[in-house]
């Protein structure tokens, strides 16, 4: 069984290293006998580990658009049929293809894919060169989810990255802010002790004039005093 691996937690190189070790590797897709809406039937089957089973539906929904079919979604099973699809190298008619996935963890989706030729679904044993396409679809659908699932990490990523930087913006701005503030702090101190100053020698006067008046209100006592 493929085992395609994205590895979310760890960033984009472990996602480029894991999947250059696995690339000898795509291709080779299990097959089961799996029920579905139409009964129990042959299925192409990949293990898809590092995604969601609700972003892993989501993917298949839009891959299939390249076969230019149909597409719903059943809301209660969670398969997606694709009517009519135009797959050449599988039949000259049209195919439909029908999907389910399933959640064996949190980061682990099952996906098995059914291929109906009109009347009898694809097997390796029965059609093995139409069947090595569909092998080739699913290792393909593994890459498309690796692909997007980088996007996304790209995506996070970026924003963390802007996020980082306007949080040191902000510090910076809230530095320049300090330090005016300081400057402003100073000049006011400078300000003050002047202002001290001034005051000391204001004072020093005050208390000389205060000197001279108790002088002069001596003098007017005195003055007084004469007619008692």
């Amino acid at each position: 069984m493929t085992k395609f691996i994205v590895t979310l937690g760890f960033g984009l190189l472990t996602i480029s290293m894991i999947a250059q070790e696995r690339e000898s590797n795509v291709g080779e897709v299990t097959e089961v006998q799996r029920f579905m809406s139409q009964g129990e039937h042959n299925a192409f089957t990949i293990t898809i580990y590092g995604a969601d089973l609700k972003s892993t539906s989501g993917y298949w929904d839009k891959f299939v658009k390249r076969f230019k079919g149909k597409t719903k979604t059943d809301k209660k099973t969670g398969e997606i049929f694709s009517d009519d699809c135009k797959i050449p190298e599988m039949s000259q008619n049209t195919v439909d293809v029908y999907a389910r996935f399933t959640e064996q963890s949190a980061d682990e989706v099952n996906v098995f894919s059914w291929f109906d030729l009109g009347g009898a679904y694809l097997s390796n044993e029965d059609y093995p060169e139409k069947g090595a396409y569909a092998s080739n679809i699913l290792t393909e659908f593994a890459r498309y989810v690796a692909k997007n699932q980088a996007e996304v990490m790209l995506t996070m990523e970026e924003k963390s990255l802007k996020d980082l930087e306007r949080d040191l913006e902000k510090l910076e701005r809230e530095n320049m802010s300090f330090h005016k503030k300081i400057e402003d702090a100073k000049a006011q101190i400078a300000k003050m002790e002047s202002n001290i100053q001034m005051n000391l020698e204001e004072q020093a006067a005050k208390k000389d004039e205060i000197e001279t008046q108790k002088a002069v209100l001596n003098d007017a006592k005195a003055e007084v005093s004469k007619y008692q």
